[in-house]
């Protein structure tokens, strides 16, 4: 039966003051069943996460690849906590259903927000700046988004990585959290684990750094 057949047919019995129940993939189809979720971010580390950018999409698309250059937009993030370059970089890819630009979450702290998606676009992606670096980000590509019922949930412990696009000399004159912005040393490497602060510089582990992981996501399907 066509849709306009079909809501000829409706608006037939509604004048007729009949109630008719109708599945919705007769409208919408299976596929495209809404499920929405909870994300809480938690910032494992000693230094403070820029605003997070995220987006949930099918299995093709990507924030960042590690063993490959960063982008432009990575790279801007990773080093100066800018979020507008790469989010309009993951906007573009094709796949992406909802996106967007959470909060920032201090040393220790936690951070949620909710957000819904289509079942072809269950796949889950989001990078943040660590504040006290040179170009160390956390971040996950293409998390797989629980389908099944409401209150199942993943969970993932996230390694910090480096961008590749800055040097880490650790220095206040490179590094946002001690108030350089928009410079530092230029390196040419591919996106990689981070090997952690060093205190060689101007940052101190104990103070700014990490132990194993950076951060710890949790996401839960509410609807």
């Amino acid at each position: 039966m066509t849709t306009r057949r079909t809501l000829a047919l409706l608006l037939a019995f509604a004048g007729a003051g009949l109630a008719l129940a109708i599945p919705t993939f007769a409208v919408a189809g299976a596929n495209d069943s809404n499920y929405r979720y909870q994300v809480t971010i938690r910032n494992l580390s000693r230094s403070d996460l820029t605003p997070v950018v995220w987006g949930a999409h099918t299995k093709k698309a990507r924030l960042f690849t590690p063993g490959r250059k960063a982008s432009p937009g990575l790279e801007q993030l990773a080093e100066d906590g800018l979020t507008g370059p790469i989010s309009n970089e993951l906007n573009r890819k094709r796949g992406v259903g909802a996106s967007g630009v959470a909060g920032r979450i201090e040393a220790g702290q936690r951070m949620r927000f909710t957000f819904t998606t289509t079942k072809q676009r269950a796949r889950f992606s989001w990078a943040s700046m660590f504040a006290c670096s040179n170009d160390a980000f956390a971040g996950q590509n293409g998390i797989k988004l629980p389908t099944g019922k409401v209150g199942s949930r993943v969970k993932r412990q996230l390694v910090p990585w480096d961008a590749g696009t800055e040097r880490n000399d650790e220095l206040s004159s490179a590094v946002p959290c001690l108030g350089a912005h928009g410079v530092g040393p230029s390196e040419n490497r591919k996106v990689r684990r981070h090997p952690g602060i060093k205190d060689k510089g101007d940052l101190v582990n104990a103070r700014n750094g990490w132990a194993r992981y950076g951060a710890r996501i949790t996401i839960r399907r509410v609807g």
